[in-house]
């Protein structure tokens, strides 16, 4: 669907504009297990607006909207990037698709300025009439169906995000991939992983279907994660995201291939790992952290790939004692760990360089046997004389690299 035919360019009033509580950035945020249907979204709109904040309180960066909040009480609203709607049937009122932030920081300054006395009124009077009308570009789904407006709002949507035209976080990027997904016709009450399903949303969000895959994947973990662990946050996603290749590279972690939900055991491996109770306290005490940063688990899969497909068996063990070394968490009495992730792939490494120097060593000892053997040497002289010393040196030589 071309952009110039679903959309019109319109102008509304602030007070004819509602958040939207089935954005992805916010429902999380705000716990709502369900998709909020239309006629439920007005009383909703005193909770979402309390939610957004000008004083960065809020500790997100999505809700705190102070940047926008301080640049337009200086120079009014500027439509740098225009707000998306689509109308309410039954409200004569347009919900927010796109510039929900926009749009709290536009409503805040109006609230505020009911208030405003003296330098701060007479400062706002010189820009209230950006604030008058809003230029908005107005979805038009007039006529369709539930499942056709939703679908023209998912192409939207992820045609401006998944596709990088605006960015959201990946945790944002799953929920829509998901819920895309999980709806489409015939909409799933269980998550299931169905190929032409995946392909379609992909062709949908105008990604590639591995990408959309990815994204399944760990967004169904993550989920599972915050049903058992309320120290479970947005910012650990990208984390989670991460841990999922050792799953399929390594069988580190049991993945179902069918719901792609963790086994108990993984889950349990999984927050041990992430330390995820304790990652908020221990911010910046890498010594402190299993898994201080999303590569660590890329660090960890160098260990598995030396575990699984190392030549030398003697690597191989040592990898499986250093990986478990590094899941017991072990601690001295200010609580740094014996051993992390960093440090064991440091130590493998050694022992690897030092197993194939060894190795060629061995091949260069056993090339100048073949080529000059003892019993070439006359046994007189110098000749004798050289052969003691080599011996002496090929016998001190296999004791130090064990060959």
């Amino acid at each position: 669907m071309a952009k110039k035919n679903i959309f019109k360019q319109i102008k509304v009033t602030p007070e004819d504009l509602l958040l939207d509580p089935n954005n992805p950035r916010l429902v999380n945020d705000l716990n709502f297990t369900e998709k909020v249907e239309d006629k439920d979204i007005m009383k909703l709109q005193p909770k979402l607006e309390a939610r957004f904040s000008e004083s960065g309180t809020t500790g997100d960066e999505f809700t705190d909207i102070r940047d926008l909040y301080d640049s337009m009480l200086r120079v009014g609203y500027v439509g740098i990037d225009r707000i998306v709607v689509r109308e309410i049937e039954g409200l004569s009122k347009f919900l927010v698709l796109e510039g929900n932030r926009r749009t709290s920081a536009i409503k805040r300054i109006l609230k505020n300025a009911k208030k405003f006395t003296h330098a701060d009124l007479q400062k706002f009077d010189e820009i209230k009439n950006t604030f008058d009308e809003i230029d908005v570009l107005h979805l038009k789904t007039k006529g369709l169906s539930d499942e056709e407006v939703e679908e023209r709002i998912s192409i939207m949507l992820g045609l401006r995000h998944f596709g990088s035209v605006l960015d959201w976080e990946p945790i944002n990027r799953a929920f829509n991939a998901y819920q895309n997904y999980m709806n489409l016709e015939p909409a799933l009450s269980e998550f299931k992983f169905d190929n032409t399903r995946c392909t379609e949303v992909a062709n949908q969000l105008a990604v590639s279907p591995t990408k959309v895959k990815a994204a399944l994947k760990t967004y169904v973990t993550y989920i599972q994660l915050t049903e058992i662990n309320t120290s479970v946050e947005e910012e650990h996603y990208s984390l989670i995201s991460a841990a999922i290749p050792l799953a399929t590279k390594y069988k580190y972690f049991d993945q179902d291939p069918d719901n792609y939900k963790f086994s108990e055991d993984s889950l349990s491996r999984l927050q041990t790992l992430c330390q995820f109770e304790d990652r908020r306290s221990l911010r910046g005490q890498t010594e402190k952290l299993i898994v201080p940063e999303p590569k660590s688990f890329n660090r960890l899969g160098k260990l598995l790939k030396q575990k699984e497909k190392h030549k030398n068996e003697a690597i191989r063990k040592r990898a499986e004692q250093l990986i478990n070394l590094v899941e017991a968490a072990e601690t001295d009495d200010d609580g740094t760990l014996e051993m992390t992730i960093d440090r064991a792939n440091s130590l493998l490494t050694t022992e690897v360089n030092r197993k194939e120097w060894v190795d060629e060593v061995g091949k260069l000892l056993e090339k100048r046997h073949n080529e000059l053997p003892f019993d070439k040497y006359d046994g007189e002289g110098n000749h004798l004389k050289a052969k003691e010393q080599l011996e002496e040196s090929i016998v001190h030589l296999r004791k130090i690299f064990g060959v």
